[in-house]
C-alpha cells in the first residue's frame, strides 16, 4: 500500500479506536473530545472550498496528530534504530521537569519515590498487561520504587517476586522483594546464574543504575526470553556513572549486537504521547 494511502488508512483506524476505547457511556475522555470536536471535523470539510482557515491552536495540534499517525504506520513494535532521531518527547520539558514533584518528591509509604506520573500510569498498565512472575531492577536507591511495584503487584494479585539491589542495601522490607548489595561491575554475583535459570518467566528487567549497562544488558541476555521485558529508565542522562561513555550510547551498542532480538514497544512509549516517559525509546520487548 503506498505511504500516503497507508497514512489514510492510519487515520480511519485511529478515529475508530478513539470511538471505541474514549468514550463511555456518551462521556469522552479528553482526546476523545479533542479528536472528535476538532480533528474529525476538519477532516470531514478538508474537501470543501469554505473550510476557513485553522487558527494556530488548531495547527499545532494537527501537526502532533499528524506525527502521531505517521508513527503508528510503523507498528507497535519497532526497530530501536529506526524511531525518528533526536525528537525528545511530545512532553515539554518544562513540563516534564515537574512531573516528579514541585511541592515535594513524590512519595510512596513516605519514602522518595523517583517516578514521573506518567511513569507511575505506564508501569501498573504494563503489569497488568504482562503479568510478570520475576522482576529484577539494578539501583534500589532507597527503595521506594521496589516497595511501590510490589504493593501494584499485591493490588493486581500477580505471583510475582522483586529482586533488587545497590552499593548500600536499603533499610526497607517486604515480603515481596529481596533487598540485596551488590555492584552493577559484578552482576554475576548478584543475579547469580542459578538464580537467573530458577526464576520464572515473564521477566521485567528494569536498569536504574546507569551503571555498566552495556555489561549488564549482555549478560542477562543469555537468560532473557521471548516476551520478558526490559526498561532502561533515563537513557538521556548522561555518563555512566564512573565511565567516559553515555547510558544511551551503552544502550545503543548493546541493541546493535542484539538488533533482532530487541524491540521498543511503542504502546508503552508513547502512550501520553511521543516519549513521554522516563524511558525514552527504551521499553523493549524481547522478541
Amino acid at each position: 500500500m503506498p505511504g500516503g494511502a497507508r497514512l489514510q488508512e492510519e487515520v480511519r483506524r485511529f478515529i475508530a479506536d478513539v470511538q471505541r476505547d474514549h468514550t463511555y457511556s456518551g462521556v469522552n475522555t479528553y482526546l476523545g473530545n479533542t479528536v472528535m470536536k476538532t480533528l474529525l471535523p476538519l477532516l470531514e470539510r478538508a474537501t470543501s472550498e469554505q473550510v476557513a482557515p485553522p487558527d494556530d491552536q488548531t495547527v499545532r495540534m494537527m501537526e502532533m496528530f499528524h506525527a502521531h499517525l505517521r508513527r503508528r504506520v510503523q507498528g507497535r513494535l519497532v526497530d530501536y534504530f529506526e524511531r525518528p532521531p533526536l525528537l525528545g518527547r511530545d512532553v515539554p520539558d518544562t513540563v516534564f521537569a515537574l512531573s516528579q514533584g514541585v511541592s515535594d518528591c513524590m512519595r510512596w509509604r513516605g519514602i522518595p519515590l523517583f517516578k514521573t506520573v506518567y511513569d507511575l500510569a505506564l508501569y501498573p498498565r504494563l503489569l497488568s498487561d504482562l503479568r510478570p512472575r520475576t522482576i529484577f531492577e539494578s539501583g534500589s536507591a532507597n527503595g521506594g520504587g521496589a516497595l511501590w511495584l510490589a504493593d501494584q503487584l499485591t493490588a493486581l494479585e500477580l505471583d510475582c517476586h522483586i529482586h533488587t539491589y545497590d552499593l548500600v542495601k536499603p533499610d526497607v522490607s517486604h515480603p515481596r522483594v529481596s533487598f540485596m548489595q551488590g555492584d552493577s561491575h559484578k552482576i554475576q554475583k548478584v543475579f547469580t546464574p542459578d538464580l537467573l535459570r530458577a526464576a520464572p518467566h515473564p521477566w521485567l528487567f528494569i536498569e536504574d543504575a546507569h551503571v555498566n549497562v552495556d555489561g549488564i544488558l549482555t549478560y542477562l541476555h543469555e537468560y532473557l526470553r521471548p516476551g520478558d521485558y526490559v526498561i532502561v529508565e533515563d537513557p538521556e542522562s548522561g555518563r555512566v556513572s564512573g565511565e567516559a561513555s553515555l547510558v544511551e550510547d551503552q544502550l545503543g551498542r548493546f541493541l546493535w549486537h542484539h538488533r533482532e532480538a530487541y524491540r521498543v514497544d511503542t504502546f508503552y512509549t508513547d502512550f501520553f504521547g511521543y516519549n513521554a516517559s522516563c524511558a525514552m525509546d527504551a521499553i523493549f520487548k524481547r522478541v
